[in-house]
């Protein structure tokens, strides 16, 4: 069991550090378990709207990884899961030391699966408040990788 741990630690831990868009952003990983897992957004002047408050899409880009990591969790080693389609809900304005997006796979599946995050504000003294909660599809989770030559073929076609 111990080694099966290390491994989906080590697939996460790889597939998320091979996102550029969260590491654009600042974001670190968080608590990992089989069906769960943070990913932590500090709270900075470059991830904000007009009124000082994370912005929206940001919450939308965290909320995804952390969902769809949640479900790598379980995956076999060497899937991917493509997220397809995803829905969040705003709930308060987000603003803090950190974001902390929780997220967890509620169904898994071959073709689909189904994951949701729940993002919270964690303030300068350590209170956390819920300010979205998403919904996230995910398919070809039992797909392998792209070869770098079928990702090169297909970044060419885009315009």
């Amino acid at each position: 069991m111990l080694a099966e741990t290390q491994d989906y630690l080590a697939h996460v831990h790889a597939v998320f550090e091979a996102s550029a868009a969260t590491t654009l952003l600042g974001c670190t990983l968080g608590r990992m378990e089989p069906g769960y897992v943070e990913v932590e957004l500090p709270c900075r002047k470059e991830v904000t709207q007009q009124h000082g408050f994370v912005h929206g899409g940001i919450l939308g880009v965290i909320a995804d990884a952390a969902a769809a990591l949640a479900a790598l969790t379980v995956a076999p080693q060497g899937t991917i899961g493509v997220t397809v389609e995803y829905k969040i809900n705003l709930l308060e304005a987000a603003c803090g030391e950190k974001i902390v997006a929780r997220g967890r796979l509620i169904r898994p599946g071959h073709l689909v699966t189904i994951a949701g995050a729940d993002l919270y504000a964690i303030t300068h003294t350590g209170r956390e408040y819920l300010v979205a909660t998403a919904l996230v599809t995910l398919a070809g989770t039992q797909r392998r990788r792209r070869t770098a030559a079928t990702r090169e073929a297909v970044i060419k076609r885009c315009p």
